[in-house]
């Protein structure tokens, strides 16, 4: 199988964070008591944006080539009865021109007050508008809203594509602890069953000013390959759109999913 690029590899690094970090998503605790304007159940549309700078690369070296950039939004839907469509898109590129990556994905699913789970369809390219490849992915994902911390876990295929990328799974589980309303810690694991098999491991802090609609978060991702590793560091900011009053914690309660770009060493 060919492989591609470590500055491509590189970029896509640099985008899982902020979309798992997502650090880039998040979950929330079990909602307080029922008829909570903050945790109902018929939201107003909720959403957010985020944009971060990094660096990645190969061997802990750390310089103007591996200079990074991450740019998402999200949007949530509500349709009633509990039913919910999640629209993402995402980006992350290298400075210095040798690689980047993007993607669109739908989370559909349905959502109580104790937990949430349904499809996840996306579609990515590495180098856009370049020699690049994409590919498709389709998969199942649900959320644990538990009072101080949640557990999401996802299993997804990714293939159907161009260019150079081989058919491949990943089987991913996220835990977030609030230590408060607005302040997270999140930590992941993704495996995935590319040629060779990869695994990536991420940790993030995110935090809300109080009041406000902006937090600030800061994330890491280890990827090992056989004897390839790789890592990737964001510092960014995410600009929420949802209701007054809301915090970190109901932010992600309200819009719970994030996918990274389709990751391939």
């Amino acid at each position: 199988m060919v492989r591609l690029g470590f500055g491509v590899a590189a970029a896509m690094l640099v985008a899982a964070p902020a979309l798992a970090a997502d650090l880039p998503a998040s979950y929330p605790a079990a909602p307080p008591p029922s008829g909570s304007p903050v945790y109902s159940g018929q939201s107003m549309m909720t959403a957010d944006v985020s944009l971060a700078l990094g660096w990645a690369g190969q061997d802990w070296t750390v310089n103007s080539d591996s200079f990074s950039g991450f740019v998402g939004g999200r949007v949530n839907i509500p349709f009633g009865g509990g039913w919910n469509e999640e629209l993402e898109a995402n980006g992350g590129f290298m400075f210095n021109g040798n690689g980047s990556a993007a993607g669109v994905f739908s989370h559909t699913y349905y959502k109580t007050q104790g937990w949430a789970g349904g499809l996840l369809l996306g579609y990515s390219w590495l180098n856009p508008g370049g020699s690049g490849a994409s590919v498709g992915t389709v998969g199942v994902e649900g959320v644990v809203f538990l009072p101080s911390a949640s557990v999401l876990g996802k299993v997804a295929w990714s293939g159907g594509g161009s260019g150079a990328i081989d058919d491949f799974w990943n089987v991913g589980v996220e835990g977030r602890y609030y230590f408060e309303p607005n302040t997270k810690l999140t930590g992941a694991i993704d495996y995935y069953s590319t040629d060779p098999d990869a695994w990536q491991f991420t940790a993030a802090l995110e935090h809300r000013w109080s009041g406000s609609p902006f937090s600030a978060f800061v994330s890491g991702t280890y990827v090992t390959a056989d004897n390839n590793n790789m890592w990737g560091i964001l510092v960014g900011a995410r600009w929420a759109f949802d209701q007054p009053g809301s915090t970190l914690q109901s932010h992600d309660y309200e819009i719970p999913f994030a996918a990274s770009p389709a990751f391939h060493l």
